[in-house]
């Protein structure tokens, strides 16, 4: 699962090229994402002066080419459960991260992303960076 600042890279004008190798030497059904990244990536577009260029790119480059993962119950559930064990250590993340993380845990997905000591602290999500 492709955390946002992964799908990211793509976008950007001088982006990570080990990130880019590794996306195209992926299998095409092997690319997941949430649909929190597509909200993160949206939001992150409507802000932007150029917004609905932006958000067009978005659609052409990245949205095709990602099995997009849908919040269901079980993952709202279990997202709430880290989110609140997070914060009574005293450790929190956003809610946004809680729900990409339970995504990947609940599809048994490894979360490819840039922040690895951010989501190292959830038991039972495996984490890596490219």
């Amino acid at each position: 699962m492709l955390d946002t600042n992964i799908l990211s890279q793509v976008l950007r004008k001088r982006p990570r090229e080990n990130v880019i190798e590794r996306l195209h030497q992926a299998r095409p059904d092997t690319i997941h994402a949430s649909v929190v990244t597509l909200f993160e990536m949206h939001y992150g577009s409507r802000l932007r002066e150029d917004a609905d260029r932006f958000w067009e790119r978005i659609q052409i480059q990245i949205v095709p080419l990602v099995n997009w993962i849908p919040i269901d119950e079980a993952i709202a559930l279990r997202a709430g459960a880290v989110a609140a064990k997070l914060k009574r250590a005293g450790h929190p993340i956003g809610l946004a991260d809680c729900l990409i993380a339970a995504s990947a845990v609940a599809h048994n997905l490894s979360l490819i992303t840039e922040n690895l000591k951010h989501f190292q602290q959830i038991n039972g999500l495996k984490c890596e960076s490219w």
